[in-house]
């Protein structure tokens, strides 16, 4: 059905003359009616009968009218809301991130942004690397927030990225650990321990252990693998396990003692990520190049 035709029988409706309605149209009265013409013939039934000079609905047509009208009206509230949407100053930000990125990082840049643009809104999740992908892949997120990845893998073709910053990586281990009370530890001293990792294997942290063991030659004994970094504190507290992590503030916590590297400190990359095949509404873009420039 041509949303034109329905616009025009809907200034015809309320002319009620085909010649006044052609001209607010700035179209001619004979393609004005062969437009109502062939919109009645595609709905089956007469919209508009003659009264002397002038073109009143019919019963048909003035309950269709009513729904023409509901239709106009919502879809001029939808192109208002879009044009909202579309304005810097007004928009609004989809966001995921690995936990360290929400809980220390985008924090501080949100608030610095939210000074400059006050009325845009933000939905921040927090999630692991590879699901931060998968969301902005499926455009589930306007920007991602993530570790390390595999940056050559195909899958992945549709990102792009920038490095913000490198996190220190460090060993995690029980406060009752024979190595507790070090504050340095050479990994290969770890080749007999259970180790706690994150779920996927090919990117985030667990990404950069299997590098850091590969190069150590070591063959970890893997006890647990968890979804998030608080898991793994708790299983660390605990006493199950020990484990890599970031060295950030908001992972430490809990009954653990940290351990730095004594030599080559492994570190995890963070990166901002986007589709650049996906549409970039301009209050995104505008929030992308204030993390950029102040990174």
């Amino acid at each position: 059905m041509n949303w034109q035709h329905l616009t025009y029988f809907l200034v015809i409706a309320k002319h009620e003359n085909f010649s006044r309605a052609a001209e607010q149209l700035y179209i001619t009265p004979s393609a004005l009616s062969k437009a109502i013409h062939a919109l009645e013939a595609e709905l089956g039934f007469p919209l508009f009968e003659r009264q002397g000079r002038n073109s009143v609905l019919t019963d048909y047509g003035k309950t269709f009218s009513k729904y023409v009208s509901q239709a106009s009206d919502s879809i001029e509230s939808g192109l208002r809301v879009i044009h909202e949407q579309m304005d810097v100053s007004t928009g609004r930000i989809n966001i995921s991130g690995i936990y360290t990125m929400c809980a220390d990082y985008l924090p501080r840049q949100i608030a610095q942004f939210h000074k400059l643009y006050p009325k845009v809104t933000f939905s921040m999740e927090y999630q692991i690397t590879s699901e931060v992908l998968d969301s902005v892949l499926k455009g589930a997120s306007d920007l991602g927030f993530c570790g390390d990845y595999e940056l050559d893998d195909e899958s992945f073709a549709e990102i792009d990225r920038i490095l913000l910053k490198k996190e220190e990586l460090i060993v995690i281990v029980p406060k009752n650990h024979r190595m507790a009370q070090n504050y340095y530890v050479d990994f290969r001293e770890l080749k007999d321990e259970d180790f706690i990792i994150y779920r996927n294997v090919n990117s985030g942290i667990s990404f950069c252990f299997w590098d850091i063991c590969k190069k150590a030659n070591i063959n970890p004994h893997i006890i647990f693998e968890v979804p998030d970094d608080h898991t793994i504190i708790g299983l660390v507290s605990a006493g199950l396990g020990i484990a890599l992590i970031a060295d950030s503030p908001s992972l430490k916590m809990g009954d653990i003692s940290t351990l730095h590297f004594k030599e080559d400190a492994p570190y995890r990359n963070q990166y901002m990520v986007w589709n650049k095949n996906r549409f970039t509404p301009p209050v995104v873009k505008a929030f992308r190049e204030y993390i950029i420039n102040n990174k």
